[in-house]
């Protein structure tokens, strides 16, 4: 089951562009405005509380529904629930559409449009410089890859809707820098993506340059929380068989190389899930 909801997520995602019309997330402001009260009755427990009162509701409610909904229709309607659990949270933006926008910037020399997709892509806080550097820009590609496909996948499969709503919310409250709980948010975040992040780096050498990029694996894989974009990012360059360097220009071409280095990974989980789904059928 749990299969067939990645495969469609993914496909309604990718090709129809579903996750962006349903405007995902447009809400949590509203949401973080109605609770701030709460939250300041609270903060003597600590901001961890906090960050639990914010996510629990919405957790609780998806996961209760999904079970309440689970024999209705044979099952078909937490099914489809489900469905659109997993494609909200994805993204929340689409990856691939904004790595063809940054590239067709580049190539036509767009300073505005390489500044507003830049911004959108570089996971930490960015200046005019990293926007238009190619090599900052690709690392920062594999480590959304992550964030936006690979670790929602991940803790959906391990625990269904409910992890990827709370971990879709934790990694939006650490991204908005203006919440209470955003610093523990960020915490928090580095705890959820140690082990996505690994496989994820580790996927994307299966269908890239597998000896050029292990080493870096091998170096970085029982290293601490704070390492999670380091192994992504090197990994990630030296599977699409650039040496990790301090400084490389890389053209637009070579930014959606990565890009498609990223769609094979997606493939390597989905056939890694079917094989453990028919082996379970059949065993």
């Amino acid at each position: 089951m749990k299969l067939i909801i990645i495969l469609i997520s993914l496909g309604l995602d990718r090709f129809l562009n579903v996750g962006q019309m349903l405007k995902r997330f447009c809400w949590l402001d509203a949401y973080m405005g109605f609770l701030e009260p709460i939250l300041k009755k609270v903060e003597a427990l600590g901001r961890l509380v906090q960050l639990v009162i914010v996510i629990l509701p919405i957790a609780l409610i998806v996961g209760l529904l999904i079970w309440a909904l689970s024999d209705l229709w044979m099952g078909i309607v937490a099914f489809v629930l489900g469905i659109g659990v997993v494609i909200y949270c994805l993204g929340p933006d689409e990856l691939n559409e904004q790595v063809e926008q940054y590239a067709s910037a580049c190539q036509s020399n767009d300073d505005q449009a390489i500044n507003e997709v830049g911004e959108k892509l570089l996971v930490t806080e960015p200046t005019q410089e990293d926007s238009h550097n190619s090599q900052s820009i690709t690392e920062a590609i594999f480590v959304q890859a992550n964030t936006r496909y690979f670790a929602v996948l991940f803790w959906f499969l391990i625990f269904g809707p409910f992890a990827a709503i709370v971990y879709r919310m934790v990694a939006l409250l650490g991204a908005r820098k203006q919440y209470a709980v955003s610093e523990v948010s960020e915490s928090c975040m580095k705890i959820l993506d140690w082990i996505p992040a690994r496989i994820a780096a580790f996927s994307f050498l299966l269908v890239g340059q597998f000896m050029g990029g292990f080493s870096q694996w091998w170096r970085h894989c029982g290293s601490g929380l704070d390492s999670n974009d380091e192994i992504l990012s090197n990994c990630g360059l030296a599977a699409v068989g650039f040496e990790v360097a301090d400084s490389m220009e890389l053209q637009p071409e070579d930014i959606k190389k990565a890009m498609r280095l990223i769609d094979r990974g997606l493939v390597v989980w989905v056939v890694v899930v079917a094989l453990i789904t028919f082996g379970g059928w059949f065993l």
